[in-house]
């Protein structure tokens, strides 16, 4: 890595651009902070509508004398209805993102 003095990296740059490039771990600069864009800032201000949560149902797994709690064990069961209608929730969900 090239440096002004020894032991003091300096920026590379990246070709027939010359856009700088800062060394690993090189602070962010005001410059770089007041480059972000209006379009940028105001996605994050879009409402997402919340994902569907399915109900949790307590059911105990036994095993060698081990038991172990699993709540979403139900939403293996394809005939449940709730499962149904839970995979049905989470599609429109995942079309409205």
């Amino acid at each position: 890595m090239p440096t002004a003095e020894e032991g003091t990296p300096t920026a590379l740059t990246s070709g027939d651009d010359g856009v700088a490039i800062e060394p690993a771990g090189a602070p962010v600069s005001e410059t770089h902070l007041s480059e972000v864009s209006v379009a940028e800032v105001s996605v994050a201000e879009v409402p997402v509508p919340a994902p569907p949560v399915p109900e949790r149902r307590r059911h105990v797994l036994t095993a060698h004398d081990d038991e172990r709690a699993d709540d979403w064990y139900w939403l293996a069961d394809r005939d449940d209805p709730g499962v149904l209608r839970h995979l049905r929730a989470e599609n429109a969900y995942a079309e409205q993102v």
